[in-house]
């Protein structure tokens, strides 16, 4: 017997408690990554991810002294991002061809 029309709907009350678990948790983590901050971005000096400022990064990284990435490190960000990007979109553009194959 499938369930009532009204078990697959949302309330306002339920939106509204999951706006705030996403605000707080936005919350949470912007507090959490300030204060994680200096120890990053150690880390990454340290594992050479950014060069230090007198190395005259082409990209800086906002609190750090001047420390950033130079233009292969660069280059290279770019290059995943756009990797990440292609991916995700492929993954959408699967799922609306598998939904519209459903209907």
């Amino acid at each position: 017997m499938p369930p009532p029309a009204s078990a697959s709907r949302t309330s306002d009350d339920d939106l509204f408690v999951l706006t705030m678990m996403g605000l707080f948790g936005f919350v949470a983590a912007a507090a959490a990554a300030a204060v994680l901050w200096d120890r990053v971005l150690a880390w990454a000096l340290a594992h050479g991810l950014l060069v230090p400022a007198a190395a005259h990064p082409v990209v800086t990284v906002p609190n750090s002294a001047g420390a950033g990435a130079d233009l292969p490190r660069s280059a290279i960000a770019a290059a995943v991002l756009l990797l990440i990007l292609a991916t995700v979109i492929g993954w959408i553009r699967a799922l609306v061809r598998m939904r519209r194959l459903l209907r």
